[in-house]
């Protein structure tokens, strides 16, 4: 018989401290996917390129 190849993790949660952590990073993702499509949107007038405030937003993603 072949080995049985598994792709994804089949263990169950054991605590709720992991599912919670499941929950936070999800939380953290979503929040930092909505802060970098709000940001987009507001624009600085500089001349001759208006530039948005979305490279900012991703400066301040890539410290957390």
């Amino acid at each position: 018989m072949a080995p049985r190849i598994s792709i994804l993790n089949e263990a169950p949660l054991a605590d709720s401290e992991s599912q919670s952590s499941i929950w936070r990073k999800i939380a953290i993702a979503f929040g930092g996917s909505l802060l970098l499509a709000l940001a987009a949107r507001i624009s600085v007038p500089m001349l001759p390129v208006p530039m948005t405030m979305q490279t900012y937003a991703v400066l301040l993603l890539g410290r957390c």
